[in-house]
């Protein structure tokens, strides 16, 4: 199953998206071609936003264990 994460992507992936964003806007106004301009807006946001896709994994349920706390009593000296 196909999942899709936000906020989850490393910054080589940010900056092809980026590239990517910027050969379609150029290449759709110097050809005068402006719906392939529009496409890089999925591309632009999908950057900004951090969008991953990817297979869904299994994710393994892991043990649990409480926080340990601070056993010593705190003691203020009045003076």
């Amino acid at each position: 199953m196909m999942t899709i994460s936000f906020l989850n992507l490393n910054w080589q992936t940010v900056l092809k998206r980026y590239f990517l964003m910027m050969f379609l806007v150029i290449l759709g106004v110097l050809g005068q071609v402006y719906w392939l301009a529009f496409l890089a807006l999925p591309v632009f946001l999908s950057a900004i936003l951090g969008i991953s896709f990817g297979n869904k994994t299994e994710t393994k349920n892991a043990k649990v264990l409480p926080m340990k706390t601070n056993l010593r009593k705190k003691t203020t000296k009045v003076v």
